[in-house]
């Protein structure tokens, strides 16, 4: 099995891991693993995040409303099986089943996934107005990694895709607790 990816950030100068002061917070990032999760060498951490694409397309065809794919149920007990204390699952474009026919939610037509992406419009928005200081995707198999934009105020852009690589992506960040003691519960 391949190994994680380690990306420490945030790390203050004075940080001393014998003070009380930080809390080491570890994102345990994945993507597009395709029903190839016990493949993958998943590091403890805190946070488990996979965003998206744990499943196939095909998985869904021929079902009836009130199936679900074994490939949803195996991948749902593996999830259970990991340590993390939270686990957070995005559903990607082979998980989210649309009709061919477009439907109405609160007055909101819903077209479904066109599975396009590289959208310029999107990077403007991260850039210009939501400016995070991490961005997590997937979905493109054949270029994860991470980057730092210098365009922008440091976003730290992760494609965590495991497709290709069986990798998967461990952020290690520290809160000051004396600055940030009312976000942070033990």
């Amino acid at each position: 099995m391949a190994s994680s990816k380690i990306i420490d950030i945030l790390k203050p100068m004075n940080y001393d891991e014998n003070s009380e002061r930080y809390k080491s917070i570890s994102i345990v990032i994945v993507s597009d693993i395709h029903k190839n999760h016990e493949k993958i060498n998943i590091p403890n951490g805190d946070i488990f995040l996979h965003c998206g694409d744990f499943t196939n397309k095909d998985d869904w065809r021929n079902l009836t409303n009130d199936q679900i794919p074994q490939s949803v149920i195996d991948f749902n007990q593996w999830l259970g099986r990991l340590t993390h204390k939270h686990k957070i699952v995005i559903c990607g474009n082979h998980e989210i089943v649309a009709s061919t026919e477009p439907c109405s939610i609160c007055n909101n037509t819903v077209h479904g996934s066109y599975g396009h992406w590289d959208s310029k419009s999107l990077i403007k928005e991260i850039r210009q107005k939501i400016q995070p200081r991490i961005h997590c995707f997937g979905h493109l198999h054949d270029d994860n990694g991470y980057k730092y934009d210098q365009h922008a105020n440091g976003t730290l852009f992760i494609n965590a895709a495991a497709n290709l690589t069986r990798q998967c992506f461990k952020l290690n960040f520290y809160l000051d607790l004396q600055k940030h003691s009312n976000i942070y519960q033990s």
